[in-house]
Formats: C-alpha cells, sequence, structure tokens
C-alpha cells in the first residue's frame, strides 16, 4: 500500500514538473500547459523508447547481425547527448563572463 500511494506521489510530481516546464518554455496558459506538458513528456518518452531499441536492432543486422555492434551505436547516442549537454553548459558560462 505505502508503495502505491509513493507511485502516485511521484507520478503527481512529475506531471505538475511537465506543466510548468511547458507553461515556461512554450509561453503558454496555465490549462494548456497542463495538458500539454505531460502529454509532450510522455510522447518523447514513447518515440525513445521504440526508437532506439529499433535503431540498435538496424545496426546490428547492418554489421551482420552482430548484436554487440548495436548495443554500441546504441550506447553512442546517450553519450553524445552528455557531450552536447556539457558543451552547451560551457558555452553559456563563457557568455555569461
Amino acid at each position: 500500500m505505502q508503495m502505491m500511494v509513493c507511485a502516485g506521489a511521484a507520478d503527481q510530481a512529475v506531471s505538475q514538473w511537465a506543466s510548468t516546464f511547458a507553461e515556461k518554455g512554450l509561453g503558454v496558459a496555465k490549462k494548456v500547459g497542463d495538458l500539454a506538458g505531460p502529454m509532450l513528456f510522455a510522447f518523447a518518452g514513447d518515440i525513445g523508447c521504440g526508437g532506439g531499441p529499433t535503431l540498435a536492432g538496424a545496426a546490428a543486422a547492418a554489421a551482420g547481425d552482430d548484436l554487440h555492434r548495436g548495443i554500441l551505436v546504441a550506447i553512442i547516442f546517450p553519450v553524445l547527448m552528455l557531450g552536447s549537454i556539457i558543451m552547451s553548459k560551457k558555452q553559456e558560462n563563457i557568455k555569461s563572463k
């Protein structure tokens, strides 16, 4: 029972965070943000959960059904994203000085 309560509280917090993100980031009204925020995050999650394994499978098939190479391709994308976030933060620090 306690786990269900914690899961419900976490779900509520995430939906509120997503709606605030949509309101401030997109500059929309609160009612639109309450609908668009969680919807956009759910959609992005679905794309990521479907696209990642598809890309790994396609890369493995292109490499002669070598699943190790497919997984390597799947690992490269998050590493590139992390690198781009780090570079973006460094550019922000340079501009603010």
